[in-house]
């Protein structure tokens, strides 16, 4: 899934794609970094409070190679000025 760098399953991704919904209304996409550690889980999602780059869709392509490829954080300044937290 996009914006993410490992598979995770049915209900993360059921909740993910209501991040990436929010994300677009800004003409971006979200981009993972971390989890910040306020986790719920219902039925259908596993809820919780996500930091990561905001990125422009116009640069998603581009950013996702780097970041995919990237062993250590990449330099979300130089691709966002939007760094964020999505809270449930």
């Amino acid at each position: 899934m996009r914006g993410l760098k490992t598979n995770e399953g049915k209900n993360f991704e059921n909740f993910f794609q209501l991040v990436q919904m929010e994300a677009r209304k800004e003409k971006c996409v979200f981009f993972l970094y971390s989890d910040e550690e306020n986790n719920k889980n219902t039925e259908k999602m596993e809820l919780a409070d996500w930091s990561g780059g905001l990125i422009p869709e116009t640069k998603a392509v581009e950013f996702e190679k780097i970041w995919k490829n990237s062993q250590h954080n990449v330099d979300w300044k130089n691709w966002s000025e939007k760094f964020s937290v999505f809270a449930f």
